[in-house]
């Protein structure tokens, strides 16, 4: 994963952020200097469905899902929003 997601990841959407709605995470997102990068991996990773609940809790400091279908269902859900103007920002689960 390259440092941009990953950054993405472990601050934007971490266990303090996710739940926290009042974020504009498209302007985040989009004012980042890997903008593209991140956008072209995150379509990467839900295309070839690469991480795992494990790498995504680990990452952000303990996110949990219960299985990888749900996490694939966030991770689409979230890249729509993002990227495809898709209201509202998904949240994971409790």
């Amino acid at each position: 994963m390259t440092p941009g997601l990953t950054a993405f990841f472990r601050y934007s959407l971490n266990i303090e952020f996710a739940y926290a709605t009042r974020w504009d995470l498209r302007a985040i997102v989009n004012t980042e200097p890997d903008a593209e990068e991140i956008r072209t991996e995150l379509a990467a990773i839900i295309k070839n469905r690469t991480m795992t609940v494990v790498d995504y809790d680990d990452i952000t400091g303990g996110i949990e899902f219960p299985d990888e279908d749900s996490l694939y269902e966030y991770l689409t859900s979230m890249y729509a929003h993002l990227y495809e103007d898709a209201e509202p920002q998904p949240i994971p689960p409790v």
